[in-house]
């Protein structure tokens, strides 16, 4: 029997490569607005390190910089609950930073307008501004203009043009999952979307898999939980002011766009994967 993969991570800010290499390799992808906002997770390690849910990896004069969005402070929320503070106003610091570290880039002047425009919305959650800065990714990605009237809709559309990659819809966990899911663990909840979307194999992270997941009732449900691995090939990447001059892999989305053709970022992005079957 064919695999139909899902996966489906919490919508974080400018992500990652990573996070754009398990979309793209997903026939399924599911933005989870519907779990709790957290600053940082525990690791396997013990540590603990940022959720990346406000911040973005980036590169400054002294080395990676986490930008971080502004929130109001209420404990408890959801993604999708979790209001965005602009008193100050932060997104106009981002894009400073932003030309401080890309200014000489050979494509960020490509996609300064874009970061100046997604930025001067005023979203009303943490989850709209992040899935709009993934979105945004994506459909530079595939070689696509920036439109503030890019969702999730337009996206699917997008895609369902597109066959160079294995994703075929894009979705939010809220509207799959309510209220009456709250009190089942994390892996019965994944399971639901997997039974949703008529998934037999899920994606993970390496850290989700050996932090939380419940791989007995996964295999009771025969969904395959595999191991995300991906390789990122290195690129010219440019280095402002006095940063090592070492590659620097898995930044954000940004990084990569400032740096290399959507071509290229894609080709990158999109290859060098494979799973490990738990």
């Amino acid at each position: 029997m064919d695999k139909i993969y899902l996966s489906d991570i919490q919508p974080q800010l400018f992500p990652r490569l990573h996070y754009f290499s398990r979309m793209l390799n997903s026939n399924f992808f599911v933005f989870r607005d519907d779990v709790q906002f957290v600053r940082n997770h525990r690791y396997p390690d013990g540590g603990r390190h940022s959720s990346y849910q406000i911040h973005t990896p980036t590169l400054s004069g002294n080395g990676v910089l986490l930008l971080n969005a502004q929130i109001k402070k209420k404990s408890g929320l959801k993604i999708n609950q979790q209001q965005l503070s602009y008193e100050p106003d932060w997104t106009k610091k981002f894009v400073n930073l932003f030309d401080q570290s890309y200014r000489k880039a050979q494509h960020y002047s490509d996609i300064r307008s874009d970061l100046v425009e997604l930025l001067a919305v005023r979203y009303q959650s943490l989850a709209e501004l992040n899935i709009a800065t993934t979105l945004w990714g994506l459909s530079r990605l595939f070689g696509k203009p920036y439109s503030p009237d890019m969702n999730l809709s337009a996206a699917n559309e997008m895609l369902a043009g597109h066959d160079g990659c294995k994703l075929q819809s894009l979705h939010l966990g809220s509207e799959t999952l309510g209220s009456a899911d709250e009190d089942k663990s994390a892996t019965e909840r994944i399971l639901q979307l997997c039974r949703h979307y008529q998934s037999n194999a899920y994606i993970a992270g390496g850290t989700a898999i050996d932090s939380y997941f419940e791989l007995d009732k996964f295999h009771a449900a025969a969904v395959t939980v595999c191991r995300q691995n991906w390789h990122c090939d290195a690129y010219e990447q440019t280095k402002p002011g006095k940063a090592a001059e070492e590659f620097v892999a898995n930044l954000s989305i940004i990084d990569l766009l400032a740096n290399v053709s959507a071509d290229e970022a894609f080709a990158i992005v999109n290859g060098n994967f494979s799973l490990d079957e738990e």
